[in-house]
């Protein structure tokens, strides 16, 4: 068992890494990166996200919000690849899946990677 230290800096390499992909992948980033671990779990949480004034606008309808979602999910899916490669490297254990989802409105987004075995 790790840890609380281990774990804390466990999860502020994550943070970091996982931001600094996004960043790379999306071009913007947020204030506010939150990593919990739960049992089989690693969760990064992204507050604080701006929105261009364009993007505020297109997220007045809902045909805007599903195609923002659209796009943000089209952009995560060649980024998620290396995602899940650094963060097995960085918590020592495969990650079998990742997914992310997104609040348009409030800009807040979520990733979980779910574990494999640990080595």
């Amino acid at each position: 068992m790790q840890t609380i230290e281990n774990q804390d800096h466990m999860k502020t390499a994550i943070a970091r890494e996982v931001s600094h992909c996004e960043y790379d992948a999306m071009g913007s980033g947020y204030t506010d990166v939150e990593v919990s671990v739960l049992r089989d779990l690693v969760i990064v949480r992204f507050l604080g996200g701006v929105p261009t004034p364009a993007e505020k606008r297109f997220a007045g309808t809902e045909q805007g919000r599903a195609l923002m979602r659209q796009l943000q999910h089209a952009l995560f899916d060649h980024y998620r690849e290396r995602l899940k490669d650094t963060v097995a490297t960085l918590i020592a254990s495969e990650v079998k899946d990742v997914y992310m989802d997104i609040g348009v409105c409030s800009g807040e987004k979520v990733i979980v990677f779910t574990l494999g075995s640990r080595r």
